[in-house]
């Protein structure tokens, strides 16, 4: 089977969709799978020297365009031709879309043009990306009619395409159905983890974590979706509180330079410590060592980085009613608050009290939290496969 995956945002650009495109790419390109002839469409974020020949699978690319004023890339592939032409040569039985921004547009398009079905993947909340990235306030009337317009484009995308599909019920109920009216049928396929060939020494917590201190973790694209700007203002209210809090940043993003400003402007730069993009080795090292992996975003559907944290048994604290949430056993692998920062803060001095009283019982949580593994990407590329044969 000819498998095309089509998606604005791949790497050298890392992120959740990026890794799912990656990973369901070779997956299905493998012999356990069948070998399927797999290409991924997509573009080049104006990187020069991106080196794709290494990969089991064949990437095709469109010039990108840096959009001014806001750190995201888009790009014009009805304009060019040759990446046209690849699309059509390759002569795909299916096409798995994974985004709703141009590439989805033109996916569907060109799936629609050589009569083959269009899946459609609906992997974060694209409305609320929209509110952030718009270089104007919310109130602001060119704001409003920007994202009305960005809106209008998704619901068509999400209308036309043959078959949808999500990642969490959170997406399917308030990005889907709230924010864009669909009444249509949407399956829900959630994201695997495949637990990696990584040796954690049981006692890595006991070891490395500083008792009268309280560390969290995070992990990911440094950019306005992730919500760091709160995850600070939770650490300049634990350290107004008296907390003796850590937070570690492991990631890399064209945000970077707003949020060591904002360390600056709340005097908590001695509490941030910026690691930079890690590799696996050592970000699973650093989510061992922490007592909590803060996560406050809403645009994240099925947090993938939260998996990993939770795998290394470090609980996730996110919001209720997201994505992200819908993973979490309360007070087993992690905790749910509302969005409110007094919730937060108030929740993570009470983890820190009991870390300090009961610790014997904290480390209980750490063990129920490494245990509690979700489905592996090979059952997730098996229920993408029945997709595909009963669409192509």
């Amino acid at each position: 089977m000819n498998i095309a995956l089509c998606t604005d945002s791949f790497p050298p650009v890392m992120g959740g969709t990026e890794f799912v495109v990656d990973v369901l790419a070779r997956k299905l390109s493998s012999k356990l799978h069948g070998s399927h002839n797999v290409a991924v469409f997509t573009q080049d974020f104006c990187h020069k020297n991106i080196n794709d020949s290494d990969l089991p699978y064949k990437v095709y690319r469109t010039k990108g365009v840096k959009i001014p004023f806001v750190e995201e890339f888009t790009c014009y592939p009805k304009l060019d031709n040759n990446f046209i032409e690849a699309f059509v040569n390759f002569k795909p039985d299916v096409v798995h879309i994974h985004t709703v921004d141009v590439i989805g547009n033109w996916a569907v398009e060109m799936a629609k043009s050589i009569k083959v079905k269009s899946i459609l993947t609906v992997h974060t909340r694209y409305v609320y990306a929209y509110d952030l990235f718009t270089p104007f306030s919310e109130d602001n009337f060119v704001h409003q009619k920007i994202v009305e317009m960005l809106k209008t484009k998704n619901i068509e995308i999400v209308k036309n395409a043959d078959v949808v599909t999500t990642v969490s019920d959170s997406s399917l109920h308030e990005e889907l159905q709230k924010s864009y009216g669909i009444d249509r049928e949407v399956a829900i396929i959630r994201n695997g983890f495949d637990s990696p060939v990584v040796k954690i020494d049981s006692n890595y917590y006991l070891k490395n974590n500083e008792r009268n201190k309280f560390l969290i973790s995070f992990s990911g694209r440094v950019n306005k979706t992730k919500n760091l700007n709160f995850s600070l203002q939770v650490i300049l209210e634990l350290v107004n509180r008296n907390i003796p809090v850590v937070f570690y940043i492991a990631g890399e993003g064209a945000a970077k330079r707003h949020y060591v400003k904002c360390l600056e402007e709340y005097g908590i730069r001695e509490h941030v410590v910026w690691l930079g993009r890690l590799n696996q080795d050592d970000l699973f090292k650093l989510h061992s060592k922490c007592d909590l992996f803060l996560f406050p975003s809403i645009f994240d559907n099925d947090s993938i980085a939260a998996m990993e944290a939770r795998f290394c048994g470090c609980p996730t604290m996110a919001i209720k009613d997201t994505g992200t949430a819908e993973r979490i056993v309360e007070g087993v692998n992690g905790y749910t608050v509302n969005y409110e920062l007094d919730e937060f803060v108030s929740k993570i001095i009470e983890l820190y009290n009991m870390k300090q009283s009961n610790f014997e019982e904290y480390i209980k949580i750490r063990k129920s939290t490494s245990e509690l593994i979700p489905k592996n990407w090979d059952e997730v590329t098996n229920e993408y496969l029945e997709l595909y044969k009963g669409n192509s």
